[in-house]
C-alpha cells in the first residue's frame, strides 16, 4: 500500500513539474501557460501587475466558482456568454494586428478552440461573479455609517469627474424604402420559383450572394438569420425572405443537431451607396438648421428621435465621460458651452451634438454627492465583508501553490 501511494505521488510530482502546474484549486488546476495568458491580458490594463497577483486573483475565483456551483440557483446567460467571448476574441485580435493566425500561434491552439477555451473561463467569471453579488446583497449601509466613512476618508476621495450635459441628434443612413422593395420582391420571386417551380436551391448562386454555412447559436453574428434557421424543423425547410443588417436572405436547413445547424443560404444585399448618404445628409442638415434657431425644438427633436433611431440620440443630463460613447465625446471635448458642433459622419450614420452644460471636477459632498459617496461606503463595507468570507470559506477547499520559477 506504501508503494503504490508512493509511486502515485511520483507520478502526480512528475505531472506537476512537466506540465508547469502553478496551483491546484478542488478538482481543478492552473497552468503556467493559464496564468501567463491571463497575465498578458491584465497587463494591458495594469503594467504594474505582478504574476504572483494574477495568481491569486485566478485562485479566488476558482473558489468562487467551487461555491457557485453548488448554488443551483445561479445560471450562466449563454447569450451573454457568446457576446462577452466574442468581443474579447475581438480584443486579442486587435493586439495581434487583427491576424487569426498570430492569434492561434500564441494560444497554441486553432481558432475554435481559443473560443472553446474562452468559454470556459468565461463561464466561470459569470459564476463567480454572480455568487459574489448574491454576497454584495447582504451587505447595507445606514446613514450613519455613510456620514461616518465621508469623514473619514473625504481628504482621500478623488475629485468628481467633469459631468456633460448634452443633446445628440443620430440619424442612422438606411437604403431607400423603394429600393428595400425592389429587393425584397427580387427575393420573393427567387422563392416561388424554388417552392412552386422546382427550381434548385443552389442554382441561384452564381447570380447571386449565396453558399452554405455551420455555425453554433449564437455565434453567426445576426440574430434574425439565427433565429430563422433554428425555427426549420427539417432538412430541405425554407425560411424568408429574412431581413438583415446585410439584405434579405433565403435560408435553407441541411441539418441541425442540438445547437449547431447547417445551412444553404441566398443573400440578396442591400448595401449603402452614395445617394442614400446624400439624401441622410440633407435631412441631417435640415435639422440642424431648425435646432440652432429653436431651442424647443432641439429638445422635442432629440427626445424622440433616442426612441426612434436608438443608438445615442436623446438628452443626457450629468453624463460622466465613460457613459458617452467614445465617438460622441470626441465631438463634445473641444465644444464650448452652449454650442453646436458640425455634423459628423460615422461608417452608418451621421449626427450632432449640443452641449448645453459642463461641470468642472470638484471635491464631493455629501449634499452634492450621496449616492455616490453611499456607494465608495457599500463596497468599503463589502470588502471587509468579502474578505472575512473568503478567509472561512477558503480553508473548505483544497489548495496548493508551487513555484513560478
Amino acid at each position: 500500500m506504501n508503494r503504490l501511494f508512493s509511486f502515485i505521488f511520483f507520478l502526480f510530482s512528475y505531472f506537476v513539474c512537466s506540465n508547469n502546474i502553478v496551483a491546484v484549486v478542488g478538482s481543478d488546476i492552473i497552468l503556467k501557460s493559464d496564468l501567463e495568458e491571463m497575465f498578458f491580458l491584465q497587463q494591458k490594463q495594469n503594467p504594474t501587475i505582478t504574476r504572483p497577483t494574477v495568481l491569486d486573483g485566478m485562485i479566488e475565483q476558482k473558489v468562487l466558482v467551487y461555491f457557485a456551483r453548488q448554488d443551483t440557483t445561479l445560471i450562466v446567460d449563454d447569450i451573454q456568454l457568446n457576446q462577452m467571448v466574442k468581443e474579447q476574441l475581438d480584443t486579442y485580435k486587435q493586439q495581434f494586428g487583427g491576424s487569426v493566425e498570430n492569434l492561434e500561434k500564441y494560444f497554441d491552439k486553432s481558432f475554435s478552440q481559443v473560443f472553446d477555451y474562452l468559454y470556459k473561463q468565461g463561464e466561470d467569471i459569470f459564476l463567480a461573479n454572480q455568487l459574489k453579488q448574491k454576497l454584495f446583497s447582504r451587505v447595507s449601509v445606514s446613514s450613519a455609517e455613510i456620514a461616518s466613512f465621508y469623514e473619514k476618508e473625504k481628504d482621500n476621495m478623488p475629485l468628481t469627474p467633469p459631468l456633460y450635459s448634452y443633446y445628440c441628434f443620430n440619424k442612422k443612413i438606411t437604403p431607400s424604402s423603394d429600393r428595400v422593395l425592389k429587393t425584397k420582391e427580387l427575393a420573393d420571386s427567387v422563392l416561388v420559383e424554388i417552392k412552386k417551380n422546382g427550381a434548385d436551391f443552389s442554382s441561384f448562386y452564381s447570380s447571386f450572394s449565396g453558399g452554405d454555412v455551420e455555425f453554433k447559436r449564437g455565434d453567426f453574428g445576426l440574430p434574425e438569420f439565427e433565429w430563422a434557421a433554428f425555427s426549420l424543423k427539417s432538412p430541405g425547410d425554407i425560411a424568408g425572405p429574412v431581413l438583415t443588417a446585410l439584405g434579405y436572405h433565403l435560408i435553407e436547413l441541411v441539418d441541425r443537431l442540438g445547437e449547431k445547424a447547417k445551412v444553404n443560404h441566398i443573400l440578396f444585399p442591400l448595401s449603402l451607396n452614395k445617394d442614400d448618404e446624400k439624401e441622410h445628409l440633407s435631412f441631417v442638415e435640415k435639422e440642424l438648421s431648425l435646432s440652432v434657431n429653436d431651442p424647443i425644438y432641439l429638445d422635442m427633436l432629440c427626445r424622440e428621435a433616442s426612441k426612434e433611431e436608438g443608438g445615442f440620440s436623446g438628452f443626457f443630463s450629468g453624463a460622466p465621460q465613460e457613459v458617452i460613447p467614445s465617438k460622441v465625446f470626441d465631438v463634445i471635448k473641444p465644444l464650448s458651452q452652449g454650442s453646436f458642433s458640425e455634423i459628423v459622419k460615422t461608417s452608418d450614420s451621421f449626427f450632432f451634438v449640443y452641449l448645453s452644460q459642463k461641470q468642472n471636477p470638484s471635491t464631493p459632498t455629501l449634499r452634492e454627492n450621496w449616492e455616490q459617496i453611499e456607494w465608495m461606503a457599500l463596497q468599503y463595507k463589502f470588502n471587509s465583508f468579502f474578505i472575512d468570507w473568503y478567509n472561512k470559506n477558503s480553508s473548505k477547499v483544497y489548495i496548493k501553490k508551487y513555484s513560478l520559477n
